[in-house]
This record gives C-alpha cells, sequence and structure tokens, in this order.
C-alpha cells in the first residue's frame, strides 16, 4: 500500500476567452490530493518436471491516483488524475544443471487512466464536467540468468523490454 500526500498550495486564476479577459475565478486554494492506495501483487509458481518451473506474476508496475475534488477551486485544473497498469507476466524457468538457470517470459500489460476538471466558459454558471478516459495493452518480454556460486551465494542478471501503451 502507498499513502501519498499531494497538497496544492497556491493561486487559481480562471479567465474567460472573450476580448476583453474577465477573470471568472481570482483566488488561493488549498485542495488535498492523496490517499490511501493498494498496490497488489500475486506470484505463483508450479513445477513441470525436474529442471523445469512455471511461473505466473500479477503486479502493479505503474499507478497513480490524485484527486481534489470538485468542491475546490482546484477543479479548473484537475479533479480526478488516474493511471493504472496492471502486468500478467507468465514465464518458465529451466535448470540447465545445479548450478546454472535461466527464465523467459511474456508482459501482458492493461493500461487505464482518468483525466478529469472543469471547463468553464463565459460564466462559472456554465461549468461544464470534461471527463476523458483511456485505455489499452500492450506488450513486452523479460529474461533471467541465475548462477549459483556456491551454497548461500547466488549472481543473478534480469532484464525486462519496453512496453509501450498508445
Amino acid at each position: 500500500s502507498v499513502l501519498t500526500n499531494f497538497k496544492y498550495n497556491g493561486d487559481i486564476r480562471v479567465t474567460d476567452l472573450s476580448p476583453t479577459p474577465t477573470d471568472l475565478v481570482n483566488t488561493k486554494t488549498t485542495a488535498q490530493g492523496g490517499g490511501y492506495n493498494l498496490v497488489p501483487f500475486l506470484h505463483y509458481a508450479a513445477p513441470i518436471s525436474e529442471r523445469v518451473v512455471f511461473g505466473l506474476s500479477v503486479t502493479v508496475p505503474f499507478g497513480l491516483k490524485t484527486d481534489y475534488g470538485i468542491d475546490t477551486e482546484l477543479r479548473y485544473a484537475a479533479i480526478l488524475s488516474q493511471i493504472k497498469v496492471i502486468d500478467f507476466g507468465p514465464a518458465l524457468g529451466i535448470a540447465i544443471n545445479d548450478g546454472i538457470s535461466f527464465g523467459l517470459g511474456v508482459d501482458f500489460q492493461r493500461a487505464s487512466g482518468d483525466f478529469n476538471q472543469i471547463a468553464a466558459a463565459n460564466s462559472t454558471a456554465f461549468d461544464t464536467l470534461s471527463q476523458n478516459t483511456l485505455s489499452g495493452t500492450a506488450w513486452g518480454y523479460h529474461l533471467g540468468l541465475l548462477y549459483q556460486v556456491t551454497d548461500s551465494t547466488r549472481l543473478g542478471l534480469s532484464y525486462r523490454s519496453q512496453v509501450v501503451h498508445h
């Protein structure tokens, strides 16, 4: 779990789009956008044979949520901003001998996001909620190598490919 503290303390100024701009809002404000967020994960491994193991990981490699609420003057800049990524990573681990093993797997990621704010027109009476959402999927892979130097010492090397969401 992650406890975030996104406190805004500053000026908010919203002007209309007329040829002679008029301030619709011009004030100091304070807003708290953080909170308590869970970061779940799951790791599972099952032997297939004496030298091969299947593994599955479900993790959250990235997540962020800021919610300033609709009741603050900050609503003209941001109400809710959040991004969530869940990674599903099936993998195989293979022991070459008693001292060297390697692993490989794929990463399937599901991403979603929300970016909401209030759009102001010529008067705060015409405030309009602007809700923007996104979602998508992307693929990647990961590799690993493990060498057991002694009974109590292991050296490892791992690589995780880039995963690009559009």
